[in-house]
């Protein structure tokens, strides 16, 4: 019996609307344990070398999803693509059992599942590459870049203590370059329609069940007391206003018109890594919600590393809410600088306030000024079928 022939890879060109897959959504949703892996480890012990890693593990946490979601964007999940999901989807399982270690420094295990998972998506990219001659410049520059990046992730393997975080660091470093330096030099790009716009929105849906998920753990692990539920509270409408800033703002035809020279290739960049600080952000804070809404319930106070955790996050989300939206001309500048000092106050605040309950009341009434500078989204109706829904 012969076995089926596994359709390959091809570039997706059809000129109608895309959304996510069921297939997309399942590995998006996959992702969910790692980040709140990452998040639960920092809460249990915030130090300033846990904080520090907790930064550098959400870096290639977040490049894996990027890139697979990216290669999705670019050739679909059918055939070859589906498979490799499948197979990258078990990898970011076995990747999130390797945090916990790796936030502690022991990085052997969280390497080896790493690179597994950039052996699926080379593999990916190399049946891509023998399947669509028209982009074979392009997706042989990412094989030869991502290659180059896996070598360092290898050779860290072999080195411990800061020779191994050197190597590791210039491997992600090419990685995240690699966009970059593909558009930059071959002669013709790719022009699918793209739907990463609502990939990008999907995944900072993810990243803000954590700070629900901090509310919810967090009153539950602490005495009931009127700091513990109004910290409580004021996380949960912090989330609120995170949803609000962020979605008000989405072009879904943002990555379409980039590849097709709408914006010039630093806005793309700005576009695309802002949102890690969007999604790193979402992710501190909601650590810093579960220890606050804790230390309010026990009448304590909160270190400075602890403030930093919470206030530093939705300074993050600010920042890269301002770069991402911002790049594209998606919000006026205006409200770009008001963001920008939102992010400085709620800096200021986190220097010299260490009440729990005070401390989150305050960054969420700066977060809730800034989202409800035009309150009409709250009352405004429903539109009619025929125009495109406000997300």
């Amino acid at each position: 019996m012969r076995l089926p022939r596994v359709a390959p890879p091809i570039l997706q060109t059809s000129e109608e609307a895309r959304h996510a897959t069921w297939l997309e959504l399942f590995f998006d949703l996959v992702f969910v344990v790692a980040v709140a892996e990452l998040a639960h480890d920092l809460a249990a012990d915030v130090t300033g070398l846990r904080l520090v890693a907790f930064v550098g593990l959400f870096v290639p946490v977040f490049l894996v999803w990027m890139n697979f979601s990216y290669y999705a964007d670019l050739f679909g999940e059918e055939g070859a693509g589906r498979i490799g999901l499948f197979l990258a989807m078990f990898g970011v399982a076995a990747l999130a059992t390797t945090l916990h270690d790796a936030l502690a420094g022991q990085l052997g295990s969280f390497i080896v599942a790493y690179l597994a998972l950039r052996v699926v998506l080379l593999a990916l990219y190399w049946q891509a590459w023998r399947a669509n001659p028209t982009v074979r410049e392009f997706t042989g520059r990412y094989l030869t870049l991502y290659g180059l990046g896996a070598l360092f992730w290898v050779s860290g393997l072999f080195v411990t203590g800061t020779l191994q975080f050197t190597l590791i660091g210039i491997g992600i470093v090419i990685e995240v370059a690699t966009p970059a330096a593909t558009y930059f030099t071959v002669t013709e790009r790719p022009q699918q329609i793209s739907h990463m716009p609502e990939r990008f929105g999907l995944f900072t849906i993810i990243v803000l069940g954590e700070v629900v998920v901090a509310v919810i753990s967090g009153i539950a692990d602490t005495e009931w007391s009127v700091p513990a539920v109004v910290t409580a509270a004021a996380a949960f409408l912090l989330a609120v206003s995170f949803w609000r800033i962020y979605f008000a703002h989405v072009r879904e035809e943002t990555i379409t018109d980039l590849v097709r020279g709408e914006f010039d290739f630093f806005a793309g960049m700005g576009y695309t890594y802002g949102h890690f600080g969007v999604a790193l952000g979402i992710t501190a804070t909601g650590a810093g919600a579960l220890v606050a809404i804790v230390a309010a319930g026990e009448s304590g106070s909160l270190t400075l590393l602890e403030r930093l955790t919470f206030g530093g996050g939705v300074a993050s989300f600010l920042l890269g809410a301002s770069v991402t939206h911002g790049a594209v001309d998606a919000v006026e500048r205006r409200t770009v600088g008001e963001w920008l000092v939102g992010a400085a106050a709620i800096l200021v605040v986190t220097v010299f306030l260490s009440t729990p309950a005070p401390f989150v009341l305050l960054v969420t009434g700066v977060l809730v000024a800034l989202a409800g500078r035009d309150l009409r989204w709250v009352t405004r109706p429903t539109p009619p079928a025929d125009e495109a829904p406000s997300r």
